[in-house]
């Protein structure tokens, strides 16, 4: 059942990686693609998605799965970017954590304001200022 629950995210995670892992997609089109996506499903499962982060912080049993499966897999397709980029690979896990933290408080952002044109600017605006112009 743990596994059953993270699906769709392992999902969501192994699409942006096999897309941004062609040579050929341009990473900012991607992200911002892939950001309505998520920011669309989120206003539906999102208040669900920080309950269940709760969960697996104070290590409900039902959750701890949970915490092998919120971060890392993540990580690895910004990291993959911001190498495309030309950072190194310990810049790159940096920019990975700070671009996945800024990304998940945005979703925070959109459920508790609603202001969808706000977290979209946000978001246009990391995309931009992190992978610049290509």
């Amino acid at each position: 059942m743990d596994g059953d629950r993270s699906r769709v995210g392992e999902s969501r995670v192994e699409w942006i990686c096999a897309l941004l892992r062609d040579r050929e997609t341009d990473s900012r089109a991607a992200l911002r693609h892939y950001w309505r996506q998520v920011s669309d499903a989120a206003v539906t499962y999102g208040p669900l998605f920080f309950e269940l982060s709760g969960h697996a912080m104070q290590g409900r049993a039902h959750a701890v799965s949970l915490r092998e499966s919120l971060i890392q897999p993540w990580l690895e397709p910004l990291e993959l970017i911001f190498q495309r980029r030309g950072s190194d690979g310990a810049q790159a896990a940096v920019q990975a954590r700070i671009s996945l933290a800024v990304a998940r408080g945005l979703l925070l952002d959109l459920l508790l304001s609603g202001d969808r044109a706000g977290v979209d600017a946000a978001m246009g605006h990391l995309i931009d200022t992190e992978l610049g112009a290509r």
